[in-house]
């Protein structure tokens, strides 16, 4: 068993921010981190370097034509949102993977702290994410997007302002929620669908390509309103 006032093997720390510890393992790291700021700050440098690591590894992956390819077919399916097309293009050909804004991580005080990533697209430029569970999100110009590290418990919720188009990685066992503010949640399951959801707006709109998404709407003195959506619905 690791000594808790010992230094952490950094290999170990990265095995933990990949999510492929066991449990016994997976504690002690948490332990770890609680003991102090300084450990905290040194889980955050590797955590860092994981996403990027991986972000990296996905550009190096990427043929653009293949890409562009790939992205014609699925946006023949939505003609409809003529700017995605144009947006798609860019991202498939510029790797705009490498233009995150910034993204940082929270590690609260208790041992049960949360840890997230967030990421703000900038002006005129789109960024593609992956998240912990595979899913896909494209994010749209001046958006921004919040999501765990990992996506642990009975749901997987991020948190977005802006626009994005998800491509939602199927998980019977977990709903797969989207919190775009205004006392609005998205509900799906496994699904691809766009959310244009920016703070100025006075409207939520969510155009769904494959799947069902449901919306869960919080109205003053009547409760929640809740809305299926179906494919080619707006």
């Amino acid at each position: 068993m690791m000594e808790l006032h010992e230094n952490i093997d950094e290999a170990l720390l990265l095995l933990y921010f990949s999510g492929t510890l066991g449990e016994k393992e997976k504690e002690e790291v948490e332990n770890w981190i609680s003991l102090s700021e300084e450990n905290r700050k040194i889980a955050k440098q590797i955590c860092y370097i994981h996403h990027v690591t991986d972000i990296i590894d996905t550009v190096k992956q990427i043929d653009p034509k293949q890409a562009l390819v790939k992205l014609d077919k699925r946006l023949s399916k939505r003609k409809k949102i003529n700017w995605w097309e144009w947006g798609i293009r860019a991202a498939a050909v510029l790797f705009i993977p490498l233009f995150l804004s910034f993204f940082y991580f929270v590690f609260n005080q208790d041992k049960n702290y949360d840890r997230y990533v967030e990421i703000r697209s900038n002006p005129g430029m789109m960024t593609k994410v992956e998240l912990p569970d595979g899913t896909w999100v494209w994010l749209n110009s001046a958006s921004y997007l919040k999501y765990p590290v990992s996506f642990e418990g009975e749901y997987r919720k991020v948190e977005l302002l802006g626009e994005a188009y998800f491509s939602v990685q199927k998980d019977n066992g977990r709903k797969f929620l989207v919190d775009v503010g205004k006392g609005i949640e998205l509900e799906v399951l496994g699904t691809e669908f766009n959310v244009d959801a920016y703070p100025d707006d006075k409207f939520v709109v969510a155009t769904l390509v494959t799947g069902r998404v449901k919306f869960h709407c919080q109205q003053k003195g009547t409760g929640r309103l809740l809305i299926v959506c179906n494919p080619d619905r707006r």
